[in-house]
């Protein structure tokens, strides 16, 4: 899957966003799916007009990766799972389709392989994005070399 051809035949416009606007949630979305709008209630506060995913342009090296997210993530919703659990289900979506993927686990590794205070310390993570990535990281995947 292409996500930003997929974004694109849903009628959804991808923008990157300045960090400052968004750097508690590195993206996030207002769409219209299946004739259902579905956004988390962060989205009205962001301002995040309908169809349009925004991604923290901090982040704009994993764009295709983080849009990959943000639409199985949608799918889940539609799928009548919550918030958290559409979440997490992505997560797993991703270690499906970008297992040994480096990119991916670069910026997995990035996010997640580090304590609260080093998430803190890094350009771009606020309070609430990291303990959001603390409380949902992926599992582990260990690959023999």
């Amino acid at each position: 899957m292409d996500p930003l051809k997929t974004a694109e035949r849903l009628g959804y416009r991808v923008r990157l966003i300045p960090h400052e606007r968004i750097k508690e949630y590195i993206a996030c979305y207002r769409v219209m799916y299946k004739g259902m709008e579905i956004y988390p209630g962060v989205a009205l506060r962001l301002g995040i007009p309908p169809n349009e995913i925004w991604v923290s342009d901090v982040f704009r090296d994993f764009l295709g990766h983080i849009l990959f997210h943000e639409l199985r993530e949608i799918e889940h919703r539609y799928e009548g799972h919550s918030p958290d659990d559409a979440h997490i289900l992505a997560l797993k979506d991703e270690e499906k389709e970008f297992i040994g993927d480096e990119k991916w686990l670069r910026l997995k590794k990035e996010i997640n392989v580090c304590t609260v205070e080093e998430l803190l310390s890094t350009h771009g993570i606020g309070k609430e994005l990291a303990l959001r990535i603390m409380d949902n990281r992926p599992t582990i995947v260990w690959t023999r070399f």
